[in-house]
């Protein structure tokens, strides 16, 4: 009876472990052969160009370990569906904004700089001009004043008129020189102001956005652009090819029987967060990858083992 019993159990236990040693050898061995299901050409990107970003999110996990664990095949096993709803215009709302803030906020260095450059010219000139100024005034009273004496005096010999009606026409130039100075002194005054009060609507103009856009979309973003569900990907929403390359990576993680792991630039961090494909897999990501294997070399050991014991 115990005999029989103990035969049972290794043969089940032979069961499970061949089921779950062809489990985790159709992730460590065996490449994952994937297809694109569904498509929604609203996501503005051709099939060719999803086919080559699928190939970055491939080289994530194949390239640092030197493994070929997916293929894409036309009759692929594993769905790849890029469903375009709610979420994705969302996210192109998101764009557009982001967009609009990044142009206010250019704008505003323009202003700045325009401003910066009108408030040297205007320093520079109204130094000038309080110079010239001074100079001026200085000139016209001692003028005056010698043409008061001779008047006082009865009138001024011919020779000295005539020096004076020159003095009296180069007091006139520069008057008329000042004037121009003050006049343009003035234009700039008013286009400072004009640049200034500018700049105040577009910072206005700036806030109002940055609250709009922290209102809307400040959140951290989990990774709910894409899910795996055991037979299919599904990519929901994206905003450049470099993010969907990262999610699709993601995804690619969980169809390797990988979870989630710590470290926010990890590949499969529960988050959206610093993960990059140039950075590829970090070691918390490598390890969830040799645990997976780990595994079935484990179960594969236990098979040999039990296979010697009954031979």
């Amino acid at each position: 009876m115990r005999s029989g019993f103990l035969v049972v159990l290794i043969v089940a236990v032979l069961s499970g472990a061949a089921f779950w040693s062809m489990q985790f050898n159709m992730v460590c061995d065996t490449p994952i052969t994937y297809r694109i299901g569904e498509f929604d050409s609203r996501f503005n990107i051709s099939q060719e160009e999803a086919l080559a970003i699928l190939g970055n999110a491939e080289a994530v996990w194949e390239v640092p370990l030197s493994a070929d664990l997916f293929t894409y095949n036309p009759e692929g096993d594993l769905s790849v569906d890029f469903i375009y709803d709610d979420r994705q215009e969302r996210s192109n709302s998101e764009a557009e904004l982001r967009e609009d803030l990044e142009a206010k906020e250019g704008m505003s260095d323009t202003v700045a700089v325009q401003y910066d450059a009108l408030i040297a010219e205007f320093r520079s000139l109204e130094s000038r001009y309080e110079s010239r100024l001074v100079a001026y005034e200085e000139d016209l009273k001692e003028y005056n004043d010698e043409v008061s004496d001779w008047n006082d005096q009865g009138g001024a010999p011919e020779d000295v008129r005539a020096d004076l009606a020159e003095r009296a026409d180069a007091l006139k130039v520069e008057q008329d020189g000042l004037q121009t100075f003050a006049k343009r002194l003035n234009e700039l005054i008013a286009e400072l102001n004009r640049i200034g009060a500018r700049g105040n609507r577009l910072i206005a103009d700036y806030n109002s956005i940055v609250e709009q856009y922290n209102t809307r979309f400040a959140h951290t973003d989990e990774f709910a652009q894409g899910d795996y569900t055991g037979d299919a990907i599904h990519i929901y929403e994206f905003n450049t090819e470099e993010e969907l390359a990262v999610v699709l990576a993601h995804e690619f993680g969980h169809a390797l029987s990988i979870g989630h792991v710590e470290g926010e630039s990890s590949i499969m961090y529960h988050l959206m967060e610093k993960q990059s494909t140039s950075e590829g897999l970090t070691p918390e990501d490598r390890g969830a990858y040799s645990e997976i294997c780990s595994k079935r070399t484990f179960l594969a050991h236990l098979i040999r083992y039990i296979r010697t014991f009954f031979a």
